[in-house]
């Protein structure tokens, strides 16, 4: 993939943060900020760092560890072997990886490892491209050695193994003549998963003991809702968006996220209820926590969990998969229902509840990404 068209697919999500920060500015001004001991900021950081997102990560670790040892043994059978049991490890890891997705800050930024893991949306093709050339490479194993981290974004990550599990070009429609050189390419992106999936592990644990200074104060606080809120925005403008179109007659339905494996609202779901689990806590404390105790903090509270269990509640109304809810009039109704839903909730997360745990959000999470 070229350069240029990394920085394009860069600058789109850049822009979802400038307007996800652009409006948390503006919140502050419609109510009072209130003051928060930047010790509670801490420890709220630190449960959710130890309960919350280091498990998540260890659980991607497991999965594509385990994805990585399936494609081994999958290519290492006959040509008769089931593509099934390979296609349970990916929707595994993907589940995985979506219960971690709204994480945006921290070791995942480095190196380029969240359009690594995920390059999407990809509106030029560049996964199919990439995965086309590799498949007539003659200087296939040069290209897949141990630069391949290095190379196209495009190719490394969850939506090229899509495309060669469930593309008609390669495992999809049967070995079609390219069993060795497919094999070989799904080999590289699940070592490659395995490896990201597992350094993210690594540097989160460097990262609490001790614990780093992004973990201390508003700060770390700030990241953690800039991602809650930033994740609300991706599902509605872009994973329900993109697919919706401007009309039931312009729907894009092959604009959803991970439409060829049919888990486009599956990973909504999951998106959600992290997201339900970063605001509640696991394992210890959740943003939650840090409202005031007050009958306005608890009236905020309430108000918070019931609007993440309705949008919940409306994910589970859609009924079937999103990339034909779009096209059916009843479906469609009730996906253009959670996406009014997630940006009532998006604008409570922006005005009261930032204002009521003291913080006032600008360019972070997303800035440069």
């Amino acid at each position: 993939m070229s350069l240029h068209a990394l920085v394009r697919q860069t600058r789109i999500l850049w822009r979802l943060s400038v307007l996800a920060a652009f409006v948390l500015c503006l919140a502050p001004h419609s109510a009072p900020r209130a003051a928060v001991d930047a010790e509670a900021y801490t420890a709220v950081n630190l449960a959710l760092a130890e309960g919350h997102i280091l498990p998540r990560y260890r659980e991607l670790s497991r999965a594509t560890a385990a994805l990585d040892r399936a494609a081994s043994a999958f290519c290492g059978a006959g040509a008769e072997q089931p593509i099934e049991p390979l296609r349970e490890h990916y929707h595994r890891t993907m589940d995985a990886w979506m219960g971690v997705q709204h994480i945006r800050s921290g070791p995942v930024e480095l190196f380029m490892r969240n359009f690594r893991l995920q390059f999407w949306p990809d509106r030029k093709n560049s996964v199919g491209k990439e995965l086309a050339r590799l498949s007539k490479a003659e200087d296939l194993e040069a290209r897949l050695g141990d630069d391949f981290a290095r190379r196209s974004v495009a190719i490394q990550g969850f939506p090229a193994l899509e495309r060669l599990l469930y593309s008609e070009s390669f495992f999809g429609g049967g070995d079609n003549g390219h069993r060795p050189k497919s094999c070989r390419i799904l080999s590289a992106i699940t070592a490659n998963l395995s490896s990201i999936a597992s350094d993210l592990v690594e540097e989160w644990q460097g990262a609490l003991s001790p614990p780093a200074d992004r973990l201390r104060g508003a700060e770390g606080t700030q990241a953690y809702l800039a991602g809650l809120h930033t994740m609300l925005q991706m599902i509605g403008d872009m994973k329900l968006g993109f697919p919706l179109g401007k009309s039931l007659k312009k729907a894009k339905p092959r604009r959803s996220e991970s439409w060829r494996s049919a888990r486009n609202l599956r990973n909504v779901r999951l998106n959600l209820a992290a997201l339900q689990a970063l605001y509640l806590g696991e394992g210890g404390d959740g943003l939650r926590v840090l409202l005031p105790d007050s009958n306005a903090g608890r009236a905020l509270d309430q108000d918070m969990q019931a609007q993440l269990s309705n949008a919940m509640g409306r994910v589970a109304a859609v009924g079937m998969p999103l990339a034909e809810a779009v096209s059916d009039p009843a479906a469609r109704a009730q996906v253009e229902a959670l996406r009014s839903a997630l940006s009532e909730l998006r604008t409570a997360v922006a005005g009261p509840f930032a204002a009521a745990i003291g913080l006032q959000l600008g360019f972070n999470e997303l800035d440069g990404d």
